[in-house]
C-alpha cells in the first residue's frame, strides 16, 4: 500500500466492537482502546482461515472472537448483512477486502458468480442441465445422478431451483 492510499483510507467503528476497534475501507483493522499488552492505533494481524478468507481476532471484555474481515467491512460501511444475503468478493479474491470489491448478494447469485468467473468449476454443462430437467419426474433422482456422475444433492438442487436457476429452457 502506498502513502496516497493510506491518506485516503477511511476508518469506521466495527459493529459490536464500537470504542474497541475500527475497520478501514481497505480492510485493515486497528485498535482504538488500550488493552493489556497492546496500544491504541495498533493494526491487527490478519490471517487466512481454512477456506482462504481473511480473519482477525477481536478481544473485548475478556473474550476473543475470530471475525471475518470482509463481513466487518460490509457491516461497518454498508450495514448489517440482510437476511438471505451473503458477502461476495467481486473479483473472486478472498484476500481483497476493499469495500469497492465487496457486495451483498444471495447465495444463489454468489454461486453463479463463482461459476462464471471460474472459481467453482462445474462438471455439468448447460446441455447436461437441460437433459437432467427433462428426466425429472420420469426417472429416479438416484439414477439421474449416476447417469451424470454427480451427487444426489446436486440433482435435488437443480430440481428445487437452488442451482442453475439462471439457465432458462430456451438457452
Amino acid at each position: 500500500m502506498n502513502e496516497d492510499e493510506k491518506h485516503k483510507e477511511i476508518w469506521l467503528p466495527i459493529v459490536g466492537y464500537e470504542g474497541w476497534y475500527e475497520i478501514s475501507d481497505l480492510g485493515r483493522v486497528k485498535r482504538v482502546k488500550a488493552g493489556r499488552g497492546t496500544y491504541i492505533g495498533r493494526t491487527l494481524k490478519i490471517r487466512a482461515d481454512s477456506h482462504g478468507y481473511q480473519q482477525t481476532f477481536l478481544y473485548k471484555n475478556g473474550e476473543d472472537n475470530a471475525i471475518l474481515v470482509h463481513r466487518i467491512v460490509m457491516a461497518s460501511f454498508v450495514g448489517v448483512c440482510p437476511t438471505g444475503k451473503t458477502v461476495n468478493h467481486k473479483d473472486g479474491d478472498r484476500t481483497n477486502n476493499r469495500l469497492e470489491n465487496l457486495e451483498y448478494i444471495t447465495p444463489s447469485e454468489n454461486k453463479i458468480h463463482a461459476i462464471r468467473i471460474g472459481l467453482c468449476p462445474t462438471k455439468l454443462t448447460k446441455e447436461d442441465v437441460h437433459k437432467i430437467r427433462g428426466c425429472l419426474g420420469k426417472k429416479p433422482y438416484k439414477l439421474i445422478a449416476a447417469c451424470f456422475n454427480v451427487s444426489l444433492p446436486t440433482i435435488y438442487d437443480i430440481a428445487a431451483g437452488r442451482t442453475w436457476a439462471w439457465l432458462k429452457e430456451e438457452e
